[in-house]
Order: C-alpha cells, then sequence, then structure tokens
C-alpha cells in the first residue's frame, strides 16, 4: 500500500506473491519502476492493482496460479512490456479503465473478465500465443507495432486502430 503522501522506488526485480485487503499494489501516491520487472503472483488468491496515484509500471507480469488471475482497479500504464501467462487471467475490476502498454503484450493466458472492458487500450504489439485469449474493449484498441493472433481474439464491438504495424 502506497499512501497518498507516500513513494515507492522498485528495485530491479520486484515480485508481489501475497495480498492485503485482495490487492496487491494499492497505489495511493507515487510508484518509481525504476526499470525493474513486476511480477504478480504466483501463489495469492486474489491480486488486484488499484489506486489513483502515479506512476507506471515496467515489465509487469501477471503469473497468478490462482483462477481469478489478476484484476485491474486503475488506468494501467506499462512502460515497456505487458506478459500474461499461460492459465492465468488479467481482468478489469471496473469497465471504464484506460490500459497503455508502450512495448509488446504477449497474452498466454486470458487477457478477459466478467466485466466488458470499455476503457480505451493502446499497446505497442499485441501477440495472442496459442491458447491465449484476447477479449478487447468496446472502446478503441490501438494497436503501434505488430498484431499476432494464433489464440482467440474477440473483438467485442470495439475498434481496431491500427498504425503501420503487420
Amino acid at each position: 500500500v502506497i499512501k497518498s503522501n507516500g513513494t515507492f522506488s522498485a528495485p530491479s526485480a520486484l515480485s508481489i506473491t501475497s495480498s492485503a485487503s485482495n490487492y496487491a499494489i494499492d497505489n495511493g501516491g507515487a510508484f518509481t519502476h525504476n526499470d525493474g520487472t513486476t511480477t504478480i503472483g504466483p501463489d495469492a488468491s486474489n491480486q488486484w492493482l488499484k489506486g489513483s496515484g502515479t506512476g507506471a509500471y515496467y515489465n509487469l507480469t501477471s503469473d497468478n496460479s490462482s483462477s481469478l488471475g489478476m484484476g485491474i482497479g486503475a488506468d494501467l500504464v506499462v512502460d515497456n512490456d505487458l506478459t500474461i501467462n499461460a492459465s492465468k487471467k488479467l481482468g478489469f475490476v471496473g469497465a471504464a479503465y484506460d490500459v497503455t502498454v508502450t512495448g509488446s503484450v504477449l497474452v498466454s493466458g486470458n487477457f478477459t473478465t466478467s466485466t466488458t472492458p470499455t476503457g480505451d487500450h493502446t499497446f505497442g504489439d499485441l501477440t495472442i500465443a496459442s491458447g491465449g485469449e484476447y477479449i478487447a474493449t468496446s472502446g478503441v484498441t490501438t494497436l503501434l507495432g505488430n498484431f499476432t493472433d494464433d489464440g482467440t481474439f474477440t473483438h467485442n464491438n470495439g475498434d481496431v486502430v491500427t498504425n503501420g504495424g503487420t
């Protein structure tokens, strides 16, 4: 928990393996990633990211062994890559959250939830591996790079905008 006047400076590798009050990271202050990888999981039963604080994650990985996976409870910004591992889920606690990933999104698990996302999603590249599933926002998905779909892509009646990728 990062309080409203608090600052957290992440190490080169940060692994959150349990949660307090259902939240892996509850950021109400300032999170500084320092180019360090943040991994959520694998052992906690309920891992959510939430908060109104500032700061992006870097190389964020959802590696939660729980069937609940990892939920987003705030706008999410990832500098560099976002990885959703096999048999894991990344979903939304509320529908309107935006997701911005400056690098690649690799979905080998599920980027899906019972809450239908409506916020805008912007990714560098999007790769859905065999067995992976990505349910797009009903808002706008913007792909700045390449799109590879070897799994399941559901458009969710949203717009998909590409910018020069393949």
